[in-house]
């Protein structure tokens, strides 16, 4: 399939026909690898939550394919590599969150050292989308995540605390309440094609209803 033929799978969220593909063609896995380095934020994360699916769909009858596509991911996160990461920290969480089961001992290879805003998002959301399924997999993170939200780029603070809504993190509340007068945008990719672009404090007040509820 060409480019435009998987750029309209992503665009239509035919989740089905990516696995379908995958399983049946080994490019698609590396079209879907191309769409990571999209300008377009929106693109960018279609990419990577396809990838975490066409890949846990081949993880089912070749794990090993799998793994070698993460060791080539985390190369790109090797400063020696001299390569750009974007991409492949989403990527291998969303890989994660699709086949915890086998590739759980990969979480704590893509935590961020440094401060790199155009990595800081990735990690966080694919907290996320693990914790979801497996909070015993996230829950040592949730401290990182209360730092997060005094980050100085409105990205990484509107990522943290809706994370810590969707993990609902009890202890979360007052630093989240504390955020609910940030008037900062923030483009938030939920999952399964949502991106909103809201208030860093609307997204903040949507995670303490949330916790709330619990």
């Amino acid at each position: 399939m060409n480019r435009e033929g998987v750029k309209k799978l992503l665009v239509d969220r035919d989740w089905e026909e990516i696995v379908r593909l995958a399983l049946i063609d080994r490019r698609m896995i590396r079209s879907l690898l191309g769409f990571l380095y999209e300008a377009d934020d929106y693109m960018h994360w279609l990419a990577i939550d396809a990838l975490g699916r066409a890949a846990g769909g081949v993880a089912a009858g070749d794990p090993d394919r799998v793994r070698e596509l993460i060791r080539r991911l985390l190369w790109t996160l090797n400063e020696e590599n001299g390569g750009s990461p974007w991409g492949a920290t989403g990527a291998i969480g969303a890989i994660i969150a699709a086949r915890p089961d086998l590739f759980d001992g990969y979480l704590s290879m893509i935590c961020p050292f440094h401060d790199d805003a155009s990595i800081y998002p990735e990690f966080i959301w694919a907290l996320a989308a693990v914790g979801r399924t497996r909070p015993d997999l996230t829950r040592e993170y949730e401290p990182f995540l209360r730092v997060a939200l005094e980050h100085s780029q409105a990205a990484v603070r509107g990522y943290a605390a809706w994370c810590l809504g969707a993990l609902r993190a009890r202890g979360a509340e007052e630093a989240l309440a504390a955020l609910c007068g940030d008037a900062a945008p923030a483009a938030v990719y939920e999952g399964d094609g949502v991106y909103r672009r809201r208030p860093v404090g609307a997204i903040a007040a949507d995670s303490l209803a949330r916790i709330g509820r619990f």
